[in-house]
């Protein structure tokens, strides 16, 4: 079995306001093309994320119910294939293939996760039309020994719920800060990748471009980096923020707590 598989993180609307440049073509006609695209893309493996955010209040993962809230396509992805979705709570992901079912990590950004998978099999992280800010990022703060010092772990224990039957269920992951402002250097990462020749930009059949990376070149760069600069993935004003609140301190320790990237 193949295991290059190609993570994605789409934005249908931007490709839909591509392809309707020069003529009149259906929601549905559109949905329909990017799908082919993306599959030729993955050579017909991509995983697309499904997040949910609702777990920590709802205690409840409802495995067929909760909407994907990353995107329009995200969701009539997960739709399509909804067999296909991981269970892990909030980081679910949703594959045209059955494999990534198998992972079940207790922290969706380590060990036997998905981007794990990734980084360990030569697989592919692409932004289709969104913007870059790849989650992959939290896979590799994860990496850092002792994890980033400007997060914290935090456990969140609730149900999985599919159709009648529930069981007990928990995912544990680091957290950001909560009203401190908090921002990545998106553009500077993006810019060392494409320097660096990690970071490649592509155009599909419909001329649509979007940019790819090898995860594990990706992880191996940038832990690099990490190493001389343990907050070398934060903008510059999120840096003197988070030193200055650290000082003194080993890592951050607050009850607030944000979930997303």
């Amino acid at each position: 079995m193949k295991k290059n598989f190609t993570f994605i993180h789409t934005n249908f609307y931007s490709y839909y306001s591509h392809i309707s440049k020069n003529k009149e073509v259906s929601v549905t006609k559109a949905i329909d093309l990017m799908l082919k695209e993306l599959k030729i893309l993955s050579d017909n493996r991509l995983i697309i994320p499904t997040y949910n955010y609702g777990f920590p209040k709802s205690k409840i993962y409802d495995y067929y119910n909760d909407h994907s809230q990353v995107g329009y396509f995200s969701e009539l992805f997960r739709e399509k294939f909804k067999n296909n979705r991981s269970y892990v709570p909030i980081f679910s992901d949703c594959s045209n293939l059955k494999d990534i079912k198998k992972f079940k990590p207790i922290n969706p950004m380590a060990k036997n996760s998905t981007f794990d998978f990734l980084s360990k099999n030569n697989g592919k992280i692409a932004t289709f039309g969104s913007n870059f800010a790849p989650s992959f990022i939290m896979y590799v703060e994860n990496c850092i020994p002792g994890g980033p010092r400007y997060r914290y772990i935090k456990k969140f224990t609730g149900v999985l719920k599919k159709k009648n039957v529930k069981k007990t269920t928990s995912t544990r992951f680091y957290c950001r800060p909560k009203n401190i402002y908090f921002k990545y250097d998106l553009n500077k990462i993006e810019k060392d990748i494409t320097n660096n020749k990690i970071l490649k930009y592509c155009k599909t059949d419909n001329q649509f471009k979007y940019s790819l990376f090898n995860a594990k070149k990706f992880k191996e760069y940038t832990l690099l980096k990490l190493q001389k600069d343990h907050f070398y993935f934060l903008d510059k004003k999120t840096k003197f923020i988070m030193k200055k609140f650290l000082k003194n301190k080993s890592r951050i320790e607050i009850k607030d707590f944000e979930i997303n990237v």
